[in-house]
């Protein structure tokens, strides 16, 4: 029972198990349940709403929850700011320098470009990679 809005509610649950049907053993497992829900797998649900994700393949969903988990830790040993890790996942996709200096990279901008824009990134560029590279293995 538990009393919500001003009012006494009741709930029932029916489960099905091998223990011993004692309730508070059966309040510890519920409780250990929602304990492990609501520790890191809210934190991966709020910064990237995994509850909501439509991919159903079993090795694709593996897989995503692996980079997933990768990239909450990224953003949780990032001390730069102190924004939230959806705040800080949004800042990545939408600020390049942002994202090369999480991953400790150097911009592309900087490799190849020599002062244009990412958006003027073109095949002059690349060219000049490509060349630079074969430079340096010779």
């Amino acid at each position: 029972m538990r009393e919500a809005q001003g009012k006494m509610t009741t709930e029932a649950r029916y489960l099905i198990g091998s223990m011993a049907p004692e309730a508070e053993a059966i309040l510890n497992a519920t409780r250990l349940h929602w304990g492990i829900e609501n520790g890191p797998h809210r934190c991966l649900d709020v910064a990237f709403r995994e509850d909501a994700s439509a991919v159903h393949l079993r090795q694709a969903a593996a897989n995503l929850g692996i980079v997933r988990k990768l990239a909450l830790n990224t953003f949780r040993l990032d001390t730069s700011s102190k924004l939230s890790s959806p705040r800080k996942r949004k800042n990545a996709a939408w600020k390049p320098d942002y994202l090369f200096d999480l991953l400790d990279l150097q911009p592309l901008s900087e490799i190849c470009c020599s002062g244009r824009t990412l958006a003027r990134y073109d095949n002059a560029c690349r060219t000049q990679q490509l060349t630079t590279g074969v430079a340096a293995m010779r």
